[in-house]
């Protein structure tokens, strides 16, 4: 079952318009997030970040009670036990032609699904990074529905791998679906936030914890060789953190004590 536009429907109804922008345009936004027992954690910082993207997007205010909507889902998929992801999106709505309609109704759509065997055991045994040539996002730093240079980067990347984009002056940037960490001794360093990358809710929920257990946490450029020094770990909502394995098919040390101290507390913090 999914939500869509204040109604519940199955997931195999003819729900959308053909016009509709997001299916023509990409032209929308998205949120990813993680659910526990019924409850979507870190929920108020995804919706806001949404609610950024939308104003940066120039959608009219949304009026959909999420929350709601999230919670609706869940219970419509008997989701309240366990792990599981939620997806918000939301697309301008139909209309014609690729300029925006002035009186745009935005569609909105909430799924919810168990979470996926393959981020419980990548969560546990860890993520192959592997670099690609990646297309720049379009909208830097914004979580919108074009999500076709993660896509086409993953295709680039072998089965089960994540694929990584470096800038011009190899610097790492961030995953196709995560972000990067490299711990140096007691300090966690992790690409700024101030260029290609999108800053995700995960990457903001670890550096508040890095802080709060007396680390030293930097936002500064990451040489692609200094992240093959290793550890490593990625993080995004589904994943918490998960360590890195290897790089480019090269092993890279574990920092499992590192990874268990800031994944403990993670879901308090995100909803904090």
């Amino acid at each position: 079952m999914l939500w869509v536009d204040g109604r519940l429907a199955r997931s195999d109804a003819p729900v959308l318009r053909a016009d509709d922008r997001g299916f023509l345009y990409g032209d929308g936004a998205f949120e990813t997030l993680r659910a526990v027992d019924g409850r979507p954690v870190g929920f108020a910082r995804h919706r806001a970040r949404l609610e950024a993207t939308l104003r940066a997007l120039h959608f009219p205010p949304l009026t959909t009670d999420l929350a709601a909507a999230a919670a609706a889902v869940i219970e419509a998929n008997d989701l309240r036990r366990g792990e599981a992801i939620v997806r918000l999106r939301v697309s301008r709505g139909p209309g014609e032609g690729p300029r925006p309609p002035a009186d745009a109704r935005p569609t909105v759509v909430v799924t919810a699904a168990p979470l996926p065997e393959g981020v419980r055991r990548r969560r546990s045994e860890g993520v192959d990074l592997v670099v690609v040539p990646a297309a720049r996002r379009c909208l830097p730093g914004l979580k919108t529905a074009s999500y076709l240079p993660s896509v086409l980067a993953l295709a680039e990347a072998p089965p089960g791998a994540e694929p990584i984009a470096c800038d011009a002056a190899d610097h790492a940037l961030e995953g196709a679906t995560c972000n990067l960490f490299v711990v140096d001794g007691g300090t966690l360093w992790t690409p700024p936030a101030d260029g290609d990358l999108l800053p995700g809710v995960a990457r903001a929920v670890v550096l508040e914890q890095a802080r709060r257990q007396g680390l030293r946490a930097r936002e500064r450029p990451l040489p692609r060789a200094r992240l093959a020094a290793g550890p490593a770990f990625v993080t995004n909502a589904a994943l918490q953190l998960a360590p890195v394995r290897s790089l480019d098919g090269a092993p890279l040390p574990p920092a499992p004590a590192l990874v268990a101290a800031l994944r403990a507390g993670f879901d308090a913090c995100a909803d904090g």
